[in-house]
């Protein structure tokens, strides 16, 4: 099939089936171009620093209120009016927070420093990235690890192109990145060594090529042949739960590698994709099996 241009972003056949996907690297650098996606990956890299300021400006707000809260409607007058006082009341506080503030400003600039250059190295290695992903969008390592991953939504739930979904891998390893809720699914740095580093580790244990790394297995398959594998990793090599789905006759493209799982979750998982009616599991996910799904041995 030849490649088709639509809407100016050019889309290619990769090994998945019939189903014309965008390229798995443009998925990649429309997120990580993205200016929203890139102020929120820089604040949640730096949301330990960020936290620590937060705790020493909440220290210095609850100072403020003891400091002045006993006598706030004296200092605001007690003839003062409603709408007087709301007006006033917080101009005194803060006014007071800014007094403590500055009492430890040798702190505060610390904190504040700190928090900015962590920030401003994350947007350097950004640029790095950027950089590394034009240089290395044709490379056969690359490639091959978009190729071990599904189709899954983005973090927001939208299914792209035609509701096809995006490279998992695209979502899982690196947009995820940005968000508090999920960014522990990305493990190492941001780097195209590291994605596909992390997608040979997670393609050998699907395949079963690391079964000394492996606590559980569930194989489910349904009448057309089409099969989900969920794996659950063993603690001390790192705990996370992996879910794959293998259309009949290909390998297994891995779609999640949700981290600190356990049994009881994976068997809710794999018990949900057997009891739940297909049409319920069509609207609610990207990857399903159909019916007559039942366990293999």
């Amino acid at each position: 099939m030849a490649d088709k241009i639509t809407n100016s972003t050019e889309v290619k056949v990769l090994d998945e089936g019939s189903q014309i996907l965008v390229n798995p690297v443009d998925e990649l650098s429309a997120i990580t171009s993205n200016p929203e996606w890139r102020q929120k990956y820089i604040e949640n890299s730096a949301k330990e620093e960020s936290d620590v300021l937060s705790i020493f400006n909440r220290g210095i707000s609850s100072e403020a209120k003891r400091m002045v809260g006993p006598r706030i409607r004296e200092i605001v007058g007690p003839g003062a009016s409603k709408e007087d006082y709301q007006t006033r009341a917080p101009q005194i506080f803060a006014k007071e927070e800014a007094g403590l503030r500055e009492e430890r400003k040798e702190e505060y600039l610390r904190l504040t420093n700190n928090l900015e250059a962590v920030k401003a190295g994350y947007q350097k290695s950004l640029e790095k990235f950027d950089d590394e992903l034009a240089a290395r969008r044709d490379d056969s390592n690359l490639k091959a690890a978009f190729v071990m991953w599904g189709r899954s939504p983005n973090h927001a739930g939208d299914r792209g192109v035609n509701g096809h979904g995006y490279n998992a891998g695209v979502i899982h390893y690196f947009e995820y990145r940005a968000f508090p809720d999920k960014n522990t699914h990305s493990p190492g740095e941001m780097s195209v060594d590291g994605f596909i580093a992390w997608s040979k580790h997670l393609n050998e244990l699907v395949n079963g090529q690391k079964p000394e790394e492996v606590q559980k297995n569930v194989r489910l398959e349904d009448s057309s042949g089409k099969q989900a594998l969920y794996l659950l990793t063993k603690p001390e090599i790192g705990r996370y739960m992996i879910i794959s789905y293998v259309e009949k006759g290909e390998t297994p493209r891995i779609v999640t590698a949700i981290p600190g799982q356990n049994e009881e979750v994976m068997s809710n998982r794999f018990e949900s994709e057997i009891k739940t009616p297909v049409l319920e599991k069509q609207a609610k996910r990207l990857n399903y099996l159909g019916d007559g799904v039942h366990e293999l041995t």
